[in-house]
């Protein structure tokens, strides 16, 4: 295929406002991103789009497996509050009493 470039599980971003901390989750225009390294503001890093991640999580949350997973971008967890942006579904169920969850990423471009 002569249009191919990659396969899109990762991609180069420039990291925005105070930076980015390897393993923590952005949210970059429209897209979910894991930052693969941490870089200061302004620099390119490389980011996961895709793949499933251990995150934190607001303590009083539980959810079933599948279900969607919000960021809650106050806290920098993983929340089920209403007007947050979906970024996953939970990969197996979240328990309320626990701070971390797995969660499958995914990305919706909301017009």
């Amino acid at each position: 295929m002569k249009n191919y470039i990659q396969d899109g599980k990762s991609l180069e971003f420039t990291a925005p406002t105070g930076g980015v901390v390897s393993g923590n989750l952005y949210i970059i225009g429209s897209t979910v991103v894991i930052a693969s390294v941490s870089a200061e503001e302004g620099e390119r890093f490389n980011g996961r789009t895709e793949g499933v991640f251990e995150l934190p999580k607001v303590a009083s949350v539980s959810a079933g497996e599948g279900d969607a997973a919000k960021w809650l971008t106050s806290s920098k967890s993983v929340s089920s509050a209403s007007g947050s942006k979906v970024v996953g579904v939970f990969a197996v169920p979240a328990i309320a009493t626990e701070t971390t969850c797995t969660v499958r990423l995914v990305q919706t471009v909301v017009a």
